[in-house]
């Protein structure tokens, strides 16, 4: 066999060589690790439940999307709770560019560029302020993975780890598409609510929760 073979076949089989550990390399970088399914997703939930109402203090940086069959707004989300207060900065393509709700448990106002609103129920104050439409005293939970408390539950699935996946509450369809390990707990980071012509797209890309 001439030198000039061995060169060829040489270098044939190291680029095939180093396709395969390329690949086996990228396949490696983007494989999704995912919780252990558990023996009893019922007893997992009982427990989840505890941990999530511990959780009271968070910032999240999320998108929103917001549809019926007329409008459609995009907006950027960062929501703020310590407690029963909050406040929740919504930037996107409203008038006065961006709004932010500052509540708690006795009332809330809305702030734009350059009006002041109050009022008890701060889904129906963004709306009248805005147009649209989220139900904010159910995302309080919802964002973490818990039914309403004070909703009826007409539905609820479990996945395989003990967390919902599905949930009707109030004629809402919640699904929740994805979780995300924040410190020692999967939450949610993709949920998506739907009732009637409404459809809303909450994507959080960013958790922080104080210990």
């Amino acid at each position: 066999m001439s030198l000039n073979v061995l060169i060829n076949n040489f270098s044939a089989f190291a680029y095939h060589s180093l396709g395969f550990y390329f690949l086996f390399f990228l396949t490696a970088c983007t494989t999704v690790i995912k919780p252990d399914t558990v023996a009893d997703p019922e007893m997992e939930w009982l427990l989840r439940q505890a941990q999530l109402k511990q959780i009271s203090d968070w910032k999240i940086n999320a998108r929103l999307a917001v549809s019926n069959k007329a409008e459609v707004w995009h907006l950027s989300v960062v929501w703020k709770q310590q407690a029963q207060h909050y406040k929740i900065h919504l930037s996107g393509p409203f008038g006065a560019g961006a709004v932010q709700l500052d509540g708690d448990q006795t009332g809330v106002r809305i702030q734009t560029a350059d009006q002041t609103h109050y009022a008890q129920d701060a889904s129906q104050l963004l709306f009248e302020t805005t147009g649209v439409q989220i139900p904010i005293q159910s995302l309080f939970y919802w964002i973490r993975g818990l039914a309403n408390p004070k909703s009826v539950i007409s539905n609820q699935k479990l996945d395989a780890y003990g967390r919902l996946s599905h949930l009707t509450q109030n004629e809402w369809n919640i699904r929740f598409k994805r979780y995300k390990k924040i410190n020692t707990i999967y939450l949610p980071s993709k949920v998506f609510i739907k009732q009637n012509t409404l459809d809303i797209r909450f994507v959080i890309e960013d958790w922080l929760i104080s210990s």
